[in-house]
């Protein structure tokens, strides 16, 4: 179909009138400029600092030492703004947290089982 083609008409005020009517249809594109970049503020990830004292005094220390030192550089990194470095931290950190609470734990009930035992 040709976009100048002659179409009937529908019947107009329902009297029964037919007639032609000429139909074209035009596109109109508009662009609009786009964004020379994106900025996505990405939120300060926790850096599990108290956590990661709890663990190093109430569990098994060496990790809780460790956890330590990636809480702090989780805090650092979000301090200077690296949301992608102070997240990976802050995830390292969480880890070693949960690794010295189960070790702890683990730890805590050998040695009620051995002092029950002997």
């Amino acid at each position: 179909m040709a976009d100048n083609a002659i179409y009937p008409s529908q019947p107009a005020h329902g009297y029964g009138q037919t007639g032609y009517t000429h139909q074209s249809s035009t596109v109109v594109v508009v662009t609009q400029p786009g964004y020379a970049g994106q900025v996505e503020a990405m939120p300060r990830p926790p850096d599990y600092i108290c956590g990661s004292i709890f663990a190093c005094l109430c569990c098994f220390w060496p990790i809780g030492l460790v956890a330590i030192y990636y809480a702090w550089r989780a805090r650092k990194l979000a301090a200077r703004g690296d949301m992608v470095g102070a997240t990976s931290m802050a995830n390292s950190a969480r880890n070693l947290v949960i690794t010295s609470i189960v070790i702890g734990i683990i730890w805590i009930v050998i040695v009620i089982v051995f002092r029950l035992t002997v």
